[in-house]
C-alpha cells in the first residue's frame, strides 16, 4: 500500500515533507493573524507548553544523524549510513516528524480557528504517510539492521520507547555486571 502511495506523490511530483513543512508555515502566519487572548486559557496554556517539546523534537535529531550517522562529507545531515540508536533515536524512531508533529497541534491549541485544525489534520497524516514511507526506505536502504531497530523502537509513542530505552540499558548494565564478576 506505501508503495502506491510513493509511487502517486513521485508522479503527481509532489514531496511530502515540503507540503508538511508549507502547512506548518501557514499556521505560524495564521497565529499572527488571528491570536485572540481571551481565547480558552486552558487550551492556550497547554499549546504554548507543547511549543518548546515541538522544537526540540524537530531541530535536536538532526545533530544527532550528522553526528553519528556516519554521513559522508558533502552529504546532507539526512543521507545516513547506519542505524542511528542514540539519543531521541534510541526512543522515537521519526522525532523531526514527531516534533512537527507536536508543533502543528500546539498552534492549533493556539490559535484555537477552525482553519487551524483542519491544516492540522492535513499535516498530521501527512506525517503519518511520511514516517511510514521512510521506515519502507530505510529498511530497503539499511537492511536487517533497521528491521531489528523497527521492532525495537516505536515509530511516534515516546512513553513506550523511554520504558523500552530504559529497559535496555537495565538488560546491558545486568550484562556487564556478569561478565566482570
Amino acid at each position: 500500500m506505501n508503495q502506491v502511495n510513493d509511487n502517486v506523490y513521485q508522479r503527481l511530483g509532489i514531496d511530502m515533507n515540503v507540503l508538511a513543512g508549507i502547512l506548518l508555515l501557514i499556521q505560524f502566519f495564521l497565529l499572527l493573524i488571528f491570536f485572540n487572548v481571551q481565547a480558552n486559557i486552558l487550551l492556550l496554556g497547554i499549546g504554548w507548553v507543547l511549543l518548546l517539546p515541538g522544537f526540540i523534537l524537530s531541530i535536536l535529531p538532526i545533530t544527532t544523524l550528522s553526528t553519528h550517522g556516519q554521513v559522508p562529507e558533502g552529504d546532507d545531515w539526512y543521507e545516513t549510513r547506519i542505524v542511528v540508536r542514540a539519543g531521541l533515536y534510541g526512543i522515537c524512531r521519526h522525532p523531526i516528524i514527531l516534533g512537527s508533529m507536536i508543533l502543528s497541534i500546539s498552534l492549533t491549541l493556539i490559535i484555537q480557528f477552525w482553519l487551524s485544525t483542519l491544516i492540522t489534520a492535513i499535516t498530521v497524516l501527512l506525517l503519518i504517510d511520511v514516517a511510514i514511507m521512510e521506515d519502507n526506505n530505510n529498511v530497503e536502504k539499511l537492511g536487517s539492521d533497521y528491521f531489528t531497530y523497527r521492532r525495537e523502537v516505536p515509530r511516534f509513542n515516546v512513553f513506550l520507547g523511554m520504558y523500552r530505552y530504559y529497559k535496555r540499558r537495565r538488560i546491558a548494565v545486568s550484562n556487564k555486571d556478569i561478565v566482570r564478576n
